[in-house]
């Protein structure tokens, strides 16, 4: 028995992957029931409820003066969230007022958040027992296509100038994104197209597909690196935070590490878990030795590890809520991420990001210290791994959640000497300002300027690739 599989923890009560498929299938069939059977009655509750929710938001908007500027929180997904949250409090800080309304349903979750991430910024939510009590008995999708969207809508009508980043659902029927794209308007179509024509119709399959609203996304990158260069690191520690590592027994400095394992039920997905966790075994022993506690964070998707001496399991803790993930985040030295939602925590608390086991490339939110190294995407037709280089022309750097656009593709997750050397390259520009994390290498500058605006996130952000992913001796 190796080392790293006497590192793993063994549970023989934990389901296999087809038994968690099977329950997460029969728990979507249970709630599909539910909703049949709660739809006719909420019809008739929504007579009275809906007049009563838009008469509170198109009460409260009306008091809001032109030059505080309004966003719109509309989407059901945790990462949204974060995201708008953040943008709002830094145009507050570099612009001016802002009012955030909050158009769903768990509203006292979001405004609970919304109260640490972005405190100056006016808040305007139906929150009090009622509003919950509704939300206990009908949960999300009801309230949200039946009440809360026709309210938003009117809503965007009335106040155009609202900001919001992301398109959304719009109904129950059709659960697909509504993207606000018109390829004539595309700026990058305009220029000599460099690339395929299977690559031009992956592009605009996605973007007929991606949710946000480009214009504003990429000033809330722009607003994101103003607020970076000036804040402090880590954050100022207040008194919560103190005590939130007190109880979990967390000294300094320490790393925040998230194993998204998670059993995704639509499979096309499950590209973006770890599967492989026990991998990660030496690069926790290796930071424990150069001083870290290395701090588990997450839900109930991240795996079971050997406990040590330095590594906490948070996600295990009584203690876990988004309140504390954020509390977590703003005192740490660094994060730990693959690509899943709370790296976005590290994006608002202005922590540096080792971005490990990358997948979906083409969709990536700004960080602002950060450097990533992506699985390896092997193709089974020529038997080989797809250089970088190939990757940034061919139609699967597109393959983004259910969407995909190559077949016999598979994807490699890193092994425990990458995982190490990626840690080495990314120790060594801890220590540099601000301004250091935007000089590249040579191989990181040719990566740069191979880059398209077709190339959609990853042409908008400043962070590259990690050296040893160029230069990995497996692309030779």
């Amino acid at each position: 028995m190796d080392l790293h599989t006497k590192n793993i923890k063994v549970n023989s009560t934990k389901p296999t992957n087809n038994q968690t498929l099977t329950n997460l299938m029969n728990l979507k069939f249970i709630k599909n029931i539910a909703k049949k059977i709660l739809f006719p009655i909420y019809t008739v509750f929504n007579l009275f409820y809906f007049p009563i929710l838009k008469y509170y938001f198109v009460s409260k908007i009306e008091k809001i003066p032109r030059f505080c500027q309004l966003f719109f929180m509309t989407r059901f997904d945790f990462g949204t969230w974060l995201l708008l949250m953040h943008y709002a409090g830094c145009w507050h800080r570099e612009r001016g007022p802002v009012c955030l309304v909050i158009f769903i349903p768990n509203s006292h979750v979001a405004v609970k958040l919304a109260k640490v991430i972005c405190p100056n910024v006016e808040i305007i939510a139906f929150d009090n027992r009622f509003s919950r009590f509704i939300f206990s008995i009908f949960r999300r999708e009801l309230i949200q296509y039946c009440t809360l969207n026709p309210i938003y809508a009117y809503a965007c009508c009335r106040w155009p100038h609202a900001l919001f980043i992301f398109d959304m659902t719009f109904c129950r029927k059709k659960p697909e994104n509504i993207s606000c794209y018109i390829s004539a308007f595309d700026p990058a179509l305009k220029k000599p197209w460099p690339f395929s024509k299977a690559f031009l119709d992956a592009y605009l399959h996605i973007q007929r597909q991606n949710d946000n609203r480009k214009f504003v996304y990429q000033d809330m990158i722009q607003l994101f690196y103003q607020f970076a260069s000036k804040a402090p690191t880590p954050l100022p520690r207040t008194s919560r935070d103190s005590d939130l590592l007190k109880k979990l027994i967390i000294g300094t400095p320490y790393v925040v590490m998230n194993l998204n394992c998670k059993d995704y039920l639509n499979t096309s997905r499950s590209n973006r878990s770890i599967h492989h966790p026990e991998r990660y075994n030496s690069l926790i022993d290796f930071l424990i030795a150069k001083g870290y506690i290395v701090v588990i964070q997450g839900r109930n998707e991240q795996p079971q590890l050997a406990p040590r001496k330095g590594l906490i399991e948070y996600f295990k803790s009584s203690e876990t809520s988004p309140e504390n993930d954020y509390r977590l985040f703003t005192q740490c030295s660094f994060a730990i991420m693959p690509k899943t939602g709370p790296e976005v925590f590290a994006t608002i608390c202005n922590v540096p990001v080792l971005g490990l086991n990358y997948v979906e490339l083409a969709t990536i939110n700004p960080k602002i210290r950060c450097r990533f190294f992506p699985k390896h995407v092997w193709d089974s037709k020529k038997r080989e791994l797809i250089h970088w280089k190939d990757l940034l022309k061919r139609p699967c750097f597109f393959n983004v959640g259910i969407h995909s656009f190559e077949e016999g593709l598979e994807y490699i997750e890193l092994d425990e000497e990458e995982l190490i050397y990626a840690a080495e390259e990314f120790l060594q520009l801890m220590p540099q300002p601000f301004e250091a994390w935007m000089k590249y290498t040579s191989l990181q500058k040719e990566f740069k300027q191979s880059l398209h605006p077709a190339h959609i996130d990853l042409y908008d952000i400043p962070e590259v690739p990690c050296e040893t992913y160029l230069s990995s001796p497996k692309y030779n």
